[in-house]
């Protein structure tokens, strides 16, 4: 309640739309942190607020809500299947902006009790946000969910840099890894796509100018 009071008055008390950039994305970090994951990766307390404001979400998901096991994924057609918690989290908040239920099938749970678990509790709570009635001002007018693949771009600004979990991003680790002369073992099993932070920032633009008004 305190953050989500300090993002209204950093906005002047007046919220025109959110957009969800904040992520657990290391696979490894929410296997190992579950309850960390499902809080910041499926933010009810966020959606609920977006309801007392009116304000949209635009929400940057993951293409790990899919099983990873073909290419040119079709968002209508294609199944999804996250194999870790990170697609989990990131699939059920979807399923929450669009109003769904349950939030995640059996198959998307993978047979994890630990994932039940979580999905049990927050179906509990998302369950009532999405029964406020369509007259209301306290609604959503309209959430947009954007699946990103593999963000590459230059270094943050933040003192720290990005971080997933205890490790910096892939191409900050790569660096310091040439930098220090370090071998390094990589995948050579995986192949994913990449997308330049530029583009994604042009794409959540369009929809706020296009979209969103």
């Amino acid at each position: 309640d305190d953050y989500m009071a300090k993002i209204q008055n950093g906005c002047g008390g007046s919220v025109d739309v959110i957009v969800h950039l904040a992520a657990l994305s290391s696979p490894g970090y929410c296997e190992n942190n579950p309850k960390d994951a499902w809080k910041v990766n499926c933010p009810l307390e966020l959606y609920r607020f977006s309801l007392e404001v009116g304000a949209p979400i635009i929400y940057v998901s993951t293409d790990q809500v899919y099983e990873g096991t073909k290419k040119f994924y079709v968002e209508d057609i294609d199944e999804t299947l996250p194999v870790n918690v990170y697609g989990r989290t990131k699939l059920a908040f979807e399923r929450v902006l669009l109003g769904k239920d349950p939030l995640l099938n059996e198959r998307e749970m993978g047979g994890s009790e630990v994932c039940r678990e979580h999905v049990t509790n927050f179906s509990k709570i998302a369950s009532p946000l999405k029964n406020v009635d369509s007259n209301s001002s306290q609604r959503v007018p309209k959430s947009i969910i954007l699946r990103s693949s593999l963000i590459l771009g230059p270094p943050t600004p933040l003192k720290n840099g990005c971080k997933k979990g205890s490790f910096p991003s892939f191409l900050q680790f790569i660096h310091h890894r040439l930098e220090t002369g370090q071998s390094t073992d990589y995948f050579v099993n995986e192949f994913r796509s990449v997308v330049f932070v530029e583009d994604v920032i042009d794409s959540i633009r369009h929809f706020l100018n296009n979209s969103l008004g």
